[in-house]
């Protein structure tokens, strides 16, 4: 083929050989332990008793996340608890040294409790909104 320099070329014209081959691919996302029901199917008729035993694995997980999150609610119920009580242990030792004659004691270690309750109370908050933002929703 003769051509000009820089001028695209025409493409070869290739003998017909009768063959066409069509690729197709399929991608099946899911989320969760347990699989579409044709998967399980799929699975029960390869290992008989496989759907049963993904069933009980799906069961066992929904047990062990749901004891996490009771054990984590227990424990900032605790942690709540105790830093209630220290901030009123603080502010009872902030009156009782403004009573023994120490007023601007008791007020820096008063008004310092009561600023670092609210600061903790406020930072808590923006806390446990930002990550529920920025998880996607659980289906």
């Amino acid at each position: 083929m003769s051509g000009q320099p820089g001028q695209p070329q025409p493409a070869p014209i290739l003998p017909a050989q009768g063959v066409v081959q069509i690729g197709q691919t399929t991608v099946a996302l899911t989320t969760g332990p347990i699989p579409p029901p044709e998967q399980l199917r799929a699975y029960e008729q390869i290992v008989p008793g496989a759907a049963n035993r993904i069933l009980t694995m799906a069961e066992q997980e929904q047990k062990v996340r749901l004891s996490i999150l009771s054990a984590q609610v227990r424990q900032s119920a605790r942690g709540q608890w105790m830093a209630f009580a220290l901030a009123l242990c603080f502010l009872a030792a902030s009156i009782w040294v403004t009573l023994a004659g120490w007023p601007w004691v008791g007020g820096i270690l008063g008004g310092t409790t009561v600023v670092g309750v609210v600061t903790i109370f406020i930072t808590g908050q923006a806390q446990q909104r930002a990550p529920a933002q920025q998880r996607p929703p659980e289906q």
